[in-house]
């Protein structure tokens, strides 16, 4: 599959067919990668020595070009443009209440104001927040507000305008059921242990008046022998309380999805169904599209979303 190369002005300096192979991993809310390894005879080993700010696309996905290396082989690292978020610098924000979607894009424009072709294209509400953050990155600030309502983000690099384009993303209920009884999914197997589970836990705060010892609940319902405790390191009450939601009932589902296809059957953020029959054994889990792999060799195409 061809391989786009273009300066960050969007003019296109090569078209590369000849490709050994290539492999994306984009995320949700979350900076992603790409390899490619190319013979060394290809235009591109004459363009990255010329030129260190580069774009690739394929597949319809881009990424900034952060490095290669040259032997055999050419190969080509990048990750996905909403790497560029991790050089910009978001000030601290006190603690206050935000509409999440409005509090990013805030954050982005404020952030790339210097930049007369970056435009935030795409704004989605995702409801009312507490909010704060130290000074630090503008990914780690807009990573940390969007998590509050289970929204994700991009950048794309439109060529054709020579835009760069922030979007907020929301995920839905998808209606595929994916199990081998549906013929999409095969090599299905499933785990579970509580090894790690919490009902509640407690941590201490510092204040001062000296350090005090804060209990905080998780599932109410578990009292008795069923409350189970766990002593979390957060410094905060929000640190503590995203340590415990974490002490979870582990179930562990592996599957390789068959037939359906990115951005055609499902999107970053979805909520699929998977179905997992064994014998007498059948359990149905819901689990949310956090990313997808993309990798290509010889021809072949292969993609796997990644569930969470």
């Amino acid at each position: 599959m061809m391989l786009f190369v273009y300066d960050f002005e969007s003019n296109l300096l090569l078209a590369e067919r000849s490709i050994i192979r290539s492999r994306w991993v984009v995320y949700y809310n979350d900076v992603g990668t790409f390899e490619a390894h190319l013979p060394v005879t290809s235009e591109l080993s004459r363009i990255v020595s010329e030129n260190p700010y580069l774009v690739v696309k394929q597949h319809g996905i881009s990424a900034v070009v952060v490095g290669y290396e040259l032997s055999d082989e050419l190969v080509i690292y990048g990750r996905t443009c909403n790497w560029l978020l991790s050089k910009r610098i978001t000030p601290e924000i006190s603690k206050s209440s935000v509409f999440v979607g409005e509090k990013t894009a805030e954050m982005v424009r404020d952030a790339f104001s210097d930049v007369g072709n970056f435009e935030v294209a795409n704004v989605v509400s995702g409801g009312e927040t507490e909010f704060e953050a130290e000074e630090g990155t503008t990914l780690l600030a807009v990573c940390r507000c969007l998590e509050k309502s289970g929204l994700g983000h991009e950048i794309t690099f439109n060529e054709k305008d020579n835009k760069w384009e922030f979007n907020i993303l929301s995920g839905k209920e998808n209606e595929i059921i994916l199990s081998e009884a549906h013929k999409n999914a095969s090599n299905t197997g499933i785990s579970f242990d509580l090894l790690d589970y919490a009902s509640c836990g407690r941590y201490e705060k510092e204040t001062t008046d000296g350090t005090n010892t804060v209990k905080i609940v998780k599932d109410a319902e578990k009292t008795g022998i069923y409350r189970w405790e766990a002593k979390l390191s957060g410094n905060s009450a929000e640190e503590a309380q995203k340590e415990l939601e974490d002490l979870n009932q582990r179930y562990q589902l592996s599957m390789d999805a068959d037939g359906i296809s990115w951005k055609k059957d499902y999107n970053l953020g979805d909520v699929l169904r998977l179905q997992v029959i064994k014998g007498s054994f059948k359990k149905n889990e819901k689990r949310k599209v956090m990313g997808v792999e993309i990798l290509v060799e010889q021809g072949i195409y292969k993609e796997t979303p990644i569930l969470k």
